[in-house]
């Protein structure tokens, strides 16, 4: 439409593992149901 043309560029992508990534713990959990309890109700 605007004489653009797309195309797909390849990417790389290593995750991390558990030592490296985020910590979610039961805190988190009842952080979490709490908010759906207040935003529900």
């Amino acid at each position: 439409r605007m004489g653009v043309r797309v195309y797909e560029v390849p990417i790389r992508y290593a995750g991390r593992d558990y030592a490296e990534g985020k910590k979610i713990g039961f805190k988190d959990a009842v952080l979490a149901v709490l908010a759906i309890i207040r935003w529900r109700f």
